[in-house]
């Protein structure tokens, strides 16, 4: 899965939910590449997602790569984002 900005939230829930065999009928995804994902609010609800549900952190190999000039890019949201997946599954990039 290759995302974008507000595609990279998406698909950080949808990385999720294929993990858990939610999504049926379609191969497993195998890597997350996710550009300029941010927090929104919503990464900071993973954590009752993960109680109830197991989703996070992703064990998914995922390159997450951060804009330096990025609006919504501020550094702890890139690290909130980041902590969806899986600290040794991860790579973490600016450009």
């Amino acid at each position: 899965m290759v995302a974008y900005s507000q595609g990279a939230n998406v698909g950080a829930i949808v990385a999720g939910a294929a993990a858990q065999g939610l999504i049926r009928g379609q191969p497993p995804l195998k890597y997350a590449i996710c550009f300029c994902g941010s927090e929104w609010g919503w990464a900071d609800q993973a954590e009752a997602l993960e109680g109830h549900a197991g989703l996070f952190p992703l064990k998914l190999p995922a390159v997450i790569v951060q804009g330096s000039s990025d609006p919504l890019g501020h550094p702890l949201a890139h690290k909130r984002y980041a902590q969806l997946f899986d600290r040794a599954s991860r790579v973490e990039l600016t450009h």
